[in-house]
Parts: C-alpha cells; sequence; structure tokens
C-alpha cells in the first residue's frame, strides 16, 4: 500500500505527479483497471496488463495533467511505444484519498 502524499496531487508539478504516479506504480497490485478499460478497450486496443504496466512504468507524460471528475483527482497520460514502433497510451487517475491508481482508458495511435 503507497502512502498518501505530504502535497495535494491538484498543487503538484508535472514533474512531482510524475515521480508519484511512478512511485505508485512500482508495485502492480497499486494499478487497478477500470470496468471501461478491462471490457470495452484494451481487446479491441489489443493492450495487455503486462503492456499498461510497462507504459505507466517506463513511458514518458508528456502531456500536462488535468483534473478528474472529482475533487483531489488528476488525471495523467503516459505514453510509450511498443515493440513494432506503436505508440500506446494509457490515461490513470491518481487521488489524493485513494492508494492506487485507476487506468481510465488506454490507447493504441496509429503513428
Amino acid at each position: 500500500m503507497s502512502e498518501p502524499p505530504t502535497k495535494s496531487v491538484v498543487n503538484m508539478t508535472k514533474d512531482e505527479l510524475f515521480q508519484h504516479v511512478r512511485k505508485i506504480a512500482r508495485n502492480s497490485v497499486n494499478v487497478r483497471l477500470s470496468k471501461h478499460t478491462r471490457w470495452e478497450r484494451m481487446g479491441p486496443r489489443r493492450i495487455t496488463e503486462a503492456e499498461i504496466s510497462e507504459i505507466v512504468t517506463m513511458g514518458s507524460m508528456p502531456r500536462q495533467p488535468e483534473p478528474g471528475r472529482f475533487f483531489g483527482e488528476m488525471n495523467c497520460r503516459f505514453e510509450k511505444r511498443d515493440i513494432d514502433g506503436i505508440k500506446l497510451g494509457v490515461e490513470v487517475s491518481v487521488k489524493d484519498d485513494r492508494p492506487h491508481l485507476l487506468v481510465i482508458t488506454v490507447i493504441r495511435c496509429s503513428s
């Protein structure tokens, strides 16, 4: 179980949030899949749980994090190219009062 941050995720810089998400994701138990991700996106987009873990722990966070739907929540997009050079993306939600990450969706980019 991850410790709650000393600073709200809403007030973290992009780099602080990047490091915070990576710290949580080091333990795969802390990366949970939304129903939308598991049942509607992973199959059609051919993205596995192992790839999700790799993207979040080894990928980049090219976009500025955005506020989520709930108070104290930020959404972050991580990206990494797969073995075939296809860019894959994972959108995660991180929240002050939630010790785990929630994968909101996965993306398979054409370029």
